[in-house]
């Protein structure tokens, strides 16, 4: 079911402009005060970082994956694309938040790049299991899905499709109390 629905992500175009200059500091409060700066998408990760025979590189990185540190609060993983990295962010307000950094924990523009869905796992058998696709947020900073009011503690499973890779891959957030 998880494969059909990634399938659908890739079928329905999610169509949103995106300037080609910084972007402004985002006022919303459910985008963290995110910055996607150009230069992010130059290097490793980033959407406009091509080799010259136009595939997407894995270069050896020196400098890169130094920080796995996370940047806005939330829970960090190393994508196992070896490039990206990914943070999730959970509250009642924003419901679940995916976002993307490059090869060096810089924000980048995450529906540039990602598909993905998010299924929410209750604790409680009272509660039902949901499904919800992640859309990009103002600008496509990050992924973003209401997941409606939930008795902690639960489960998050982020199902993302990244770049060059055939099947989606998961992760699992424990949200608390």
């Amino acid at each position: 079911m998880i494969r059909l629905l990634m399938v659908l992500l890739t079928i329905i175009p999610v169509v949103i402009g995106i300037g080609g200059r910084d972007q402004k500091p985002a006022t919303d409060p459910c985008l963290h005060g995110i910055v996607v700066r150009d230069g992010a998408e130059q290097v490793a990760g980033g959407a406009n970082y091509i080799v010259g025979d136009g595939r997407y590189c894995r270069a050896p990185l020196i400098t890169a994956h130094d920080d796995h540190d996370p940047q806005h609060g939330g829970t960090f993983f190393m994508a196992p694309n070896g490039i990206h990295h990914v943070e999730f962010l959970y509250s009642k307000k924003c419901g679940a938040e995916v976002v993307l950094y490059n090869s060096y924990t810089q924000e980048i523009n995450a529906s540039r790049q990602l598909l993905g869905m998010v299924r929410v796992i209750p604790s409680s058998e009272e509660e039902a299991e949901t499904i919800r696709f992640l859309r990009p947020s103002t600008k496509g900073i990050l992924l973003a899905a209401d997941i409606g009011s939930v008795t902690r503690p639960f489960e998050l499973e982020f199902n993302l499709q990244f770049p060059n890779r055939v099947e989606p891959d998961m992760f699992n957030v424990l949200v608390g109390r």
